[in-house]
């Protein structure tokens, strides 16, 4: 596998822009187990083959975000293009899904891939070997250098472990997700004292209500639901205007999350039933003390 970067394509059938594709484009020449080695998925039409590897099969692979910068209908399969003014016209065989060869926190670049043919003029004098095994790491790599030493000494080999390389990748957008997290967990907690305070206070001051409201007859059951339905109907209208808020909030979060919707429900939904539970909690433990209390000496509470 081999890389570079053009700024400019040209789409048979269309003129030529001064703009080009409106930014830089990644270039891949990739052998035909690529796509199957790295499990990259193809999206429409087929990935490379050997019959592809012959002289003058020009074809060429997008990437998902290529194609819809290129051909926003959809229609990508057939169409011709080409990246270099003296260069052939390639045919587009395939999309592929998008890579993150650029880290988890930036978004997917466009990209598009060619066959890598047996010509020396196409080098660009480094390359890259994807080897998918299950065998010990380790001992692949002794081979692999036995193998590049056999052919010249001088050619210096660099080896890494996939897992090893996505983990670096990951080093710095784990540390802002711990980071974040303990962020929301101390907001969260900060939020579950203050409500528990906040509805104990008010509860505890409706004890002369309760009192007189006993002393006209109403059940202890009657005053528990008096208290909870209360506490619910503010806590459930503060978790609307949270989650409102939040929907909308959510947009700043989206780069550092991987894989993750910024809207998912369970996300959603986890801090809300927990506040909602606190609530109720910190509404049931005064009112069931309250509900105990003798109607005269609730009178006499100031």
């Amino acid at each position: 596998m081999q890389a570079a970067i053009f700024s400019n394509i040209e789409i048979a059938g269309r003129s030529r822009t001064p703009q080009g594709t409106g930014g830089m484009v990644g270039f891949r020449q990739v052998s035909p187990a690529y796509f199957s080695t790295l499990e990259a998925k193809i999206v429409q039409g087929r990935g490379f083959d050997d019959d592809d590897l012959v002289p003058g099969q020009n074809v060429v692979v997008l990437s998902d975000a290529l194609a819809r910068r290129l051909f926003s209908n959809g229609d990508a399969l057939g169409k011709s293009m080409r990246y270099d003014l003296n260069g052939p016209w390639r045919t587009v065989v395939g999309v592929a899904s998008d890579v993150r060869n650029n880290g988890l926190e930036k978004t997917s670049d466009p990209e598009f891939y060619i066959p890598w043919k047996d010509d020396p003029q196409e080098y660009f004098g480094h390359a890259f070997v994807i080897l998918r095994t299950p065998v010990n790491p380790n001992t692949i790599a002794k081979w692999v250098r036995s193998e590049v030493a056999s052919i010249d000494p001088t050619q210096p080999v660099i080896l890494e472990a996939m897992a090893r390389r996505v983990s670096k990748l990951a080093d710095r957008p784990r540390f802002n997700a711990v980071l974040l997290t303990l962020f929301a967990l101390t907001g969260m907690c900060l939020a579950a004292v203050g409500l528990f305070g906040v509805v104990g206070y008010l509860v505890a001051q409706r004890t002369h209500e309760i009192g007189v409201r006993m002393a006209l007859g109403a059940t202890p059951h009657n005053i528990l639901w008096l208290v909870l339905s209360g506490v619910a109907r503010w806590t459930l209208a503060g978790a609307l205007a949270g989650v409102v808020g939040s929907w909308f909030a959510a947009r700043l979060l989206q780069a550092p999350l991987f894989e993750v919707s910024v809207h998912d429900p369970w996300l959603l939904s986890l801090p809300i039933v927990l506040l909602v539970a606190i609530a109720f909690l910190a509404g049931l433990i005064p009112a069931t003390r309250a509900m105990r209390v003798d109607p005269m000496a609730a009178l006499r509470h100031e």
